[in-house]
């Protein structure tokens, strides 16, 4: 029997509103899954590197790539999307209409990526955490939404333009998927909140100064 059905059925599906305690304790889970740096721990394992003093600082999946090679590289990327995918489809699946949790549950996780506690609240910039959520949500508009950031990155050969373009075009994906509107709305907040963290490649890409592949 496949693993996800059998996780997913061990969570409570609640009869009553979740109380105040429930929520803060899923959100708390959400934040502290989120934080997991993966991008700091691969290198640093593999490597011996501290990926913070190489590149562009960021613990994030281009980065690795950059300072370690493909192999760490990809396996960020897988990690970071799992770690956003896995608990965020287990929490749909296991308390099925408590849309407004799911999406607290969700941006917990693309903060804690961003923001983890870990690494004195600095992160990456939770690009593949907010694509991990967005499968979850809505796989379809999650498939869309991989395939617009992959053909802007192969046209730009800028890996932070196709970031920044799907983040500004996911809301509208899973919109014209007709996926349910919370999920809409979580992915208008998530893809703002990667805008933002992008803040410094925008600068680059104005002054003509980014990085390509």
């Amino acid at each position: 029997m496949p693993l996800l059905p059998v996780v997913s059925t061990m969570l409570p599906v609640p009869s009553a509103p979740l109380s105040a305690l429930n929520w803060g304790l899923w959100l708390l889970l959400g934040y502290v899954i989120g934080s997991l740096p993966f991008g700091y721990w691969l290198p640093k394992w593999f490597k011996g590197v501290d990926i913070r003093e190489h590149g562009s600082g960021n613990t994030g999946g281009t980065n690795v790539l950059r300072v370690c090679g493909k192999p760490l590289g990809i396996a960020t990327y897988v990690l970071d999307f799992a770690k956003a995918f896995l608990p965020v489809y287990i929490l749909r699946k296991g308390i099925p209409l408590e849309y407004g949790l799911h999406i607290a549950f969700g941006l917990m996780i693309v903060l804690g990526h961003a923001k983890t506690f870990l690494l004195n609240f600095k992160g990456g910039k939770s690009a593949m955490s907010t694509l991990g959520c967005i499968f979850a949500f809505a796989p379809i508009g999650g498939l869309a939404c991989a395939i617009l950031a992959i053909a802007v990155m192969r046209i730009t050969r800028i890996v932070s333009v196709g970031s920044i373009v799907t983040a500004s075009l996911a809301w509208a994906i899973l919109w014209a998927f007709k996926a349910p509107m919370p999920y809409v709305i979580f992915t208008a907040i998530a893809g703002i909140l990667v805008i933002v963290l992008h803040r410094a490649n925008i600068a680059r890409l104005m002054a003509g100064t980014e990085n390509k592949f």
